[in-house]
């Protein structure tokens, strides 16, 4: 790139980098509060909010990058064209071409990275979360310890710890194992702690007693213990592999899903869509950061009035996507409708590019499509 396209480069990559980190900012925000909600009831750590948080971000990155682009571009050009920038480089003989050129470049490098979040990022970030997020649900023992609470960790199991020491050692235990309606069993001790043993948890109860009630009529059972084992391992869930969702496959697992499986089945339309969608969403790049040119150097050159120009490229962008999103749900019901989701931000670049050229090539004064009082000179 020569000078002016690398200064025109240079004057739209700084914006989008600050638009891209305030609107994913935004979006971080609304889903970083229902996994705050999950780390504090599930008794997580700070640790493993932030990863969550990190595993969820290059989806946020994905679906932001197009819409900063276009923020950006329009920003720039617009601040460029109101301090007579644009009318310096018309003066000096570059048509729109040279400067939409570098803005394209930059559309390309962002077409790229969109294209690295879809097809691996994304999905390995999903699916990293879903398990994390599985893990911590089935996670038998956070449930268990929670200070002055009655929790039900497990269907049969009610649990009440009065106090959880710094050294992660229990006081006051009562334990109801009720599993079994017609024998009921509860355990009481002074003090306890958790181990696991060849990845089994193990309850370590001391100073305690055991009552079981025969619900026969036999008087109940009561035991004396200096300390008693329970195994907490027949309380613990059954771990399933949990069925991947659409954004969490590769794009090789949405064209050639497992047919073996039902679900793949029944939204193997879905699934090859949401594959579409993944290689189809970078080309909206191209299509918003033309909008974004033609809407501020493709009229007539003014300084003011450009308002309506500005509100007309968001309007614009809006039924691009908007058409764009109903073109992948209807490629869901019929294979033969897959060519809508890449015909629209193909069509808008090709609509933006004649525009673009139809001004230069039937302007009245000058090929270069120089404002009025420069083309008379």
């Amino acid at each position: 790139m020569n000078r002016l396209a690398s200064y025109i480069f240079l004057q739209c990559a700084g914006p989008t980098v600050f638009f891209t980190l305030i609107f994913a900012g935004i979006l971080w925000l609304s889903t970083s509060l229902q996994m705050l909600d999950l780390v504090i009831n599930r008794g997580q750590s700070a640790a493993t909010f932030v990863e969550l948080n990190v595993l969820a971000f290059p989806a946020l990155l994905a679906d932001v990058l197009p819409i900063s682009l276009f923020c950006s571009v329009l920003y720039s050009l617009h601040h460029m064209n109101t301090d007579s920038e644009i009318v310096v480089m018309w003066a000096s003989g570059h048509s729109q071409w040279s400067i939409a050129r570098p803005v394209l470049i930059l559309a390309a490098l962002i077409a790229v990275i969109n294209l690295f979040l879809n097809l691996y990022l994304m999905p390995t970030g999903y699916r990293a979360m879903k398990d994390r997020i599985y893990e911590i649900r089935s996670d038998l023992v956070t449930q268990l310890v929670k200070e002055g609470t009655f929790t039900n960790p497990s269907k049969g199991l009610t649990v009440y710890i009065r106090k959880v020491t710094s050294g992660g050692r229990l006081e006051g235990l009562l334990i109801h194992d009720h599993r079994e309606a017609d024998r009921p069993t509860t355990y009481m001790a002074e003090t306890g702690y958790l181990l696991s043993i060849n990845s089994a948890p193990q309850l370590i109860m001391e100073k305690g007693d055991v009552q079981t009630v025969d619900n026969a009529g036999r008087p109940p059972i009561l035991t004396s213990f200096d300390r008693y084992t329970l195994d907490l391992t027949p309380f613990m869930k059954e771990k399933n592999v949990p069925r991947r969702e659409f954004r969490e496959r590769y794009l090789g697992e949405l064209f050639n899903p497992d047919l073996s499986g039902n679900w793949d089945r029944k939204n193997i339309n879905r699934l090859r869509a949401e594959g579409h969608n993944r290689l189809a969403a970078p080309l909206y790049n191209f299509a918003v950061a033309m909008i974004a040119i033609v809407s501020i150097i493709g009229g007539s050159f003014g300084r003011r009035g450009m308002a309506w120009r500005i509100t007309g490229a968001m309007a614009a962008v809006f039924v691009v996507r908007t058409i764009g999103f109903a073109g992948q749900s209807a490629s869901t019901s019929s294979v033969a409708l897959t060519f809508l989701q890449y015909l629209m931000p193909i069509g808008a670049v090709v609509i933006c590019s004649i525009f673009l050229s139809e001004v230069k090539l039937f302007s009245r004064k000058s090929t270069n499509r120089r404002p009025d009082f420069l083309a008379s000179e």
